[in-house]
């Protein structure tokens, strides 16, 4: 069976999905159904937690492993449930299909003649290249698994996806199931507390923290904090395992959680400050930001589709299960951050920020950024009083701007590179004094930790408690607009 379907455009992001390296040898991926295979790049797992059972099963390719013009894939299902297998590839495959069992149907996307040779009895269907990719976390991954589902009729069980191959296997399984770490749209939707739990970093960076003002930033290793008196960094977290590309250039702190749009997708990523673990999810955005202990975001722009528009999540599970409002607001910005009902947004290289009141669509006003026109990798607002600029790749420095009127206050140091920014005053341990729960203490039981509060010099705090920090970033912003209620 042989197509001719046009070529669709590729989104010039995919371009990047090259990795260098000859194909391996044959590896078996353990998981609850087995792949050998001689992928080119990193292989990209997802798994169901029912991964056995009548399934939809899709491997996915950008193009074959050989240079041909037609280059040639062969697969081997080994499987004895009911199996749809839906192929995918940009380039052009001839895909050779064998196996018996429960093999029942075999769709193929593909564009410029891409073929499908299958056993005897097993349906074939040869369709053109209508989006997605070979890397699960991808934005067309999502309509994919949609077509995949609502053809076969059955639910997606596994899927695989790498640049290149020739041959693949799949197997009944032996290794045990490990989540791909996205939330579940199926619970109930999970919160937390609206203000960052700054008590997490007592005791890791104690002299930074208790600088007059600090700032919580992704670094090329991680995180870390800066103080804003001295320029000095410390390490928090080490997360050398997170997905390439660009850096987040806006941040979002929710109570133990870091929150960022990451990698060359923009997928928005939460980082536990508690334990360090990470979860991705299928919010795809440019900047996010904190209001009231929501997630205010700036929709991934590659496509146009979303300009002049905010996001609006009460949570990171609803952000990924495309639960949102939508805000119109004339933004045309790539930065952001949040103070006292306000919202501060630029571009990528500015020499002012707009800032937008409640209940505005459009900019209020703008902080003219006195003798700064430069690239801006964060922006963060102190006590509705300074704005503090990050131009530390290009630079080497953090900027401060008095605010509405932009005069430059103070230029700070700063040897590492940083990306993205959240900043809070010093925080000082205070004693509550009351005892309202009649345990013979004060108001906060033991296992929260200090009460910290900010405006001290000092900081002696100890443990990670979960405190009433204020945090200027969280303070909201009430856009008094139209809001859509939108599911994906």
């Amino acid at each position: 069976m042989t197509r001719y379907p046009g070529r669709l455009p590729l989104a010039a992001a995919l371009t990047s999905l090259l990795l260098a390296g000859a194909a391996s040898a044959t590896e078996v991926d353990e998981g609850p159904v087995n792949l050998a295979h001689d992928c080119n790049g990193t292989l990209s797992v997802h798994h169901e937690a029912d991964a056995g059972g009548d399934a939809l099963r899709i491997l996915a390719l950008y193009e074959g492993s050989a240079a041909d013009e037609m280059a040639e894939v062969t697969v081997h299902v080994d499987l004895d449930e009911t199996t749809v297998l839906l192929l995918t590839s940009y380039e052009p495959i001839a895909w050779h299909v064998d196996g018996g069992g429960g093999l029942e149907r075999v769709i193929a996307e593909g564009d410029f003649g891409t073929q499908v040779s299958a056993p005897d009895g097993v349906d074939v269907d040869v369709r053109p290249f209508d989006g997605g990719t070979h890397d699960w976390w991808a934005p067309g991954t999502r309509g994919l698994v949609e077509r995949g589902e609502d053809d076969s009729g059955l639910a997606l069980r596994s899927f695989h996806g790498c640049y290149a191959a020739s041959e693949f296997t799949l197997s009944a399984g032996t290794g045990e199931y490990e989540h791909t770490g996205e939330p579940s749209c199926d619970d109930e939707s999970e919160s937390e507390i609206a203000e960052p739990n700054a008590g997490l970093l007592s005791g890791v960076c104690d002299t930074v923290t208790a600088e007059s003002a600090y700032c919580l930033a992704r670094s090329r290793e991680g995180l870390a904090v800066v103080g804003l008196d001295s320029g000095n960094t410390c390490p928090v977290l080490d997360l050398e395992d997170a997905d390439e590309g660009p850096f987040p250039t806006s941040m979002a702190w929710i109570g133990d959680h870091v929150y960022t749009c990451e990698g060359q997708y923009g997928n928005l990523v939460r980082t536990s400050l508690a334990d360090g673990s990470r979860q991705f999810s299928f919010a795809y955005c440019d900047a996010v930001t904190a209001r009231n202990g929501e997630l205010l975001m700036l929709p991934n722009n590659s496509s146009g589709q979303y300009l002049d528009q905010l996001w609006a999540a009460a949570s990171f599970q609803d952000a990924h299960c495309g639960v949102h409002d939508v805000i119109p607001a004339d933004l045309h910005a790539s930065r952001l951050t949040a103070e006292g009902g306000r919202v501060y947004a630029s571009w990528h290289a500015a020499s002012e920020v707009a800032y937008y009141n409640p209940g505005s669509a459009q900019p209020n006003g703008y902080v003219d950024l006195e003798g700064f026109d430069g690239w801006i990798h964060g922006l963060a607002v102190l006590e509705q009083e300074r704005l503090v600029v990050n131009a530390t790749p290009q630079d080497e420095r953090l900027e401060i701007f008095e605010i509405p009127g932009g005069d430059h206050l103070q230029a700070i140091p700063v040897a590492q590179d940083l990306y993205g920014m959240v900043c809070l005053p010093t925080l000082e341990v205070v004693e509550d004094g009351g005892d309202d729960d009649d345990h013979g203490d004060d108001d906060l039981d033991d296992d929260l930790g200090p009460d910290l509060t900010p405006g001290g010099q000092d900081c002696t705090c100890s443990g990670s408690g979960r405190g009433s920090a204020a945090a200027g970033v969280v303070l909201g912003f009430g856009l008094g607009l139209l809001a859509i209620r939108r599911r994906r």
